[in-house]
Formats: structure tokens, C-alpha cells, sequence
């Protein structure tokens, strides 16, 4: 991680400096410090992309008010998300995690899901 303050901000979220995320509006109001729900994308990269892989890898769907998706769009968004505000660290790190077992919802598989594998070229592995 980054010893430098970070500039990153996206969709109402605001690195608070020390690697983590909080709402902007906790950021100027005050935060918790203790608070280490959402690692940066930018200056917290390792932390942030292997949550993501976990994520990916033990969720095989999600919704909320707004949408919904599957491990494996986590893992797509998120190292997307990652190799923007990161460009010279996420690539290294990507190749650094290996393949990602994300899941995917799938009625019709026996365990109602299927295994999708992501990141096989960032690993060096071919599909």
C-alpha cells in the first residue's frame, strides 16, 4: 500500500488515506477509523483484488435495489475497476492470484450453480 495520500473517488466513495473507502460525506463529517469494510482500488490494490477473488469465488448471486449479478461479475467489475485506478500495480498483482473459480447461478446444475474461470491469462495459464 501506498504511503502517499490517495486522490481516488468514485460513485460517492472516497479514499479516506490510510487504504479504505467510506462514504464522501463520512469523509468531511468524520468516519471510523476502525472501519475497514472497503479496501481502495488504487492504493490498497492487493487487498482490494483479493477480496474480490474471494467475493467471486463464494457468492454465486447477488441483488440489491438497483441490480444483480453473479461471482463472476464481481470479479469482471471489480479487477476492471482495479486495472483503471491502479495500472502499474494491478497487472502484477492479477498475476499474482492465480485462476478465479468464480460462480455463476445456474438452476439447472445440480447444486445450482456453475464455476466460471477468470484471470487464467493475468495468471499465465492458458483455458
Amino acid at each position: 500500500m501506498s504511503t502517499e495520500k490517495c486522490s481516488y473517488e468514485d460513485a460517492g466513495q472516497i479514499c479516506r488515506g490510510d487504504g479504505y473507502l467510506c462514504d464522501e460525506d463520512q469523509y468531511y463529517e468524520g468516519y471510523d477509523p476502525t472501519d475497514m469494510t472497503y479496501p481502495c482500488p488504487c492504493c490498497n490494490t492487493q487487498v482490494y483484488l483479493e477480496g474480490a477473488k474471494e467475493d467471486a469465488e463464494t457468492c454465486s448471486s447477488w441483488s440489491d435495489l438497483w441490480c444483480s449479478g453473479t461471482g463472476e461479475t464481481i470479479w469482471i467489475h471489480r479487477s476492471r475497476r482495479a486495472l483503471a485506478a491502479s495500472p502499474d500495480q494491478a497487472p502484477k498483482i492479477l498475476a499474482t492470484l492465480g485462476p478465479v473459480h468464480a460462480l455463476v447461478a445456474d438452476r439447472a446444475a445440480p447444486e445450482g450453480y456453475v464455476v466460471s474461470v477468470n484471470n487464467l491469462q493475468a495468471a499465465g495459464e492458458t483455458p
